[in-house]
């Protein structure tokens, strides 16, 4: 009897020591967490750093504290884990990587008929480690902001984009939220008409490309015409906006991206963890929130100092452009740009 009584103990006694202990800390402090922006960051990043450190501390009910940082090259810190959480702007992260590959942005390419599968590979070499997130930067990629959410935040999304990076890299991409759009600006919305009335959004998108133009660079004349359609950041210039029109088309997203470092998390409780994810998500969202409520203040601002503002009609433009994504004969992935349809076609 004694001895099967002492053989349920030693097996309990085993069973509990395969357990995962929580870590013991001194007198109780607060764990000390890092959360890096890049240096110069906006002021919607840095918003969004302090929303999910006051949210990660409440959730975690004061035993976490996390300090806000700020570091040179943000692809840095992705790569090396030298921070616990970070958030950027996806076109900086992006940029910040071309610059670690010492390679400068932007570099012309000649995606011709002839020419555009021998360049490919060539565009994959300049981004480097960033290729598969500049994708995210491409006009008309995503529909809205409803599509970066639904679609961006798509397990398989963002398991891509996480493969993506090289195995050795120390952070993973959490979330991907919206922190506002480029629209287009006009000289002569007339001619504007006249020029895509007479030409389909493929035909124009080719011909931008004919041209030597990556997409992903900011647009400026439409083929050989003189009308001139730039695309705009409304939350910061708004200095040469006279005598034009604003046309609301909303095609190229403002990302931003959310990581966090895998070990730092395993060394946290249950409870810290889920604090953490909890405050990712909520941080997410208030960066949409506070991007949409940014550009309709301005564009106000816009109205009544007599600036004329049209809304354009998309859905052409979106379908064109995510035929070419998926069609595979672009410098987008087109793996990556399926999956993406894939996941948000239903929603629309």
């Amino acid at each position: 009897m004694k001895r099967a009584v002492l053989c349920v103990l030693m097996a309990l006694l085993c069973g509990c020591q395969s357990l995962p202990a929580n870590p013991i800390r001194p007198d109780d402090q607060p764990v000390e967490l890092t959360l890096a922006i890049p240096k110069g960051s906006s002021e919607l990043v840095r918003e969004v750093a302090r929303e999910l450190s006051r949210r990660a501390e409440d959730f975690a009910e004061n035993s976490l504290s996390v300090e806000i940082v700020e570091a040179d090259n943000i692809w840095q810190c992705i790569q090396d884990g030298s921070a616990d959480l970070l958030v950027c702007d996806n076109s900086r992260a992006v940029s910040d990587a071309v610059k670690l590959g010492k390679v400068e942005y932007p570099v012309e390419f000649v995606i011709s008929e002839e020419k555009r599968k021998e360049e490919i590979p060539v565009y994959q070499e300049v981004l480097g480690d960033g290729a598969m997130f500049a994708m995210l930067d491409y006009p008309y990629f995503f529909r809205d902001e409803d599509c970066v959410i639904t679609g961006g935040n798509h397990e398989d999304v963002l398991a891509a984009l996480n493969y993506s990076l090289p195995e050795n890299d120390s952070m993973e991409l959490k979330r991907l939220t919206y922190g506002g759009s480029l629209h287009w600006l006009t000289n002569d919305i007339a001619a504007l008409e006249e020029y895509i009335t007479d030409k389909t959004p493929l035909e124009v998108i080719q011909e931008q490309m004919d041209r030597g133009e990556s997409l992903r660079d900011i647009w400026g004349l439409l083929g050989d015409s003189d009308v001139l359609v730039r695309e705009v950041d409304l939350t910061v210039s708004r200095t040469d906006l006279s005598d034009k029109t604003l046309l609301l088309s909303g095609g190229r997203m403002k990302l931003i991206d959310i990581f966090a470092n895998p070990s730092t998390l395993a060394g946290l409780s249950e409870q810290e963890q889920a604090a953490v994810q909890e405050a990712i998500i909520y941080s997410g969202g208030y960066a949409c929130t506070l991007a949409q409520d940014q550009q309709e203040h301005i564009l106000r601002q816009l109205e009544e100092e007599g600036i004329q503002i049209t809304q354009i009609n998309i859905d052409d433009w979106y379908e064109a452009f995510q035929k070419l994504y998926r069609s595979g004969d672009h410098e987008v992935n087109g793996d990556l740009a399926q999956l993406v349809w894939d996941k948000v076609q239903r929603f629309h």
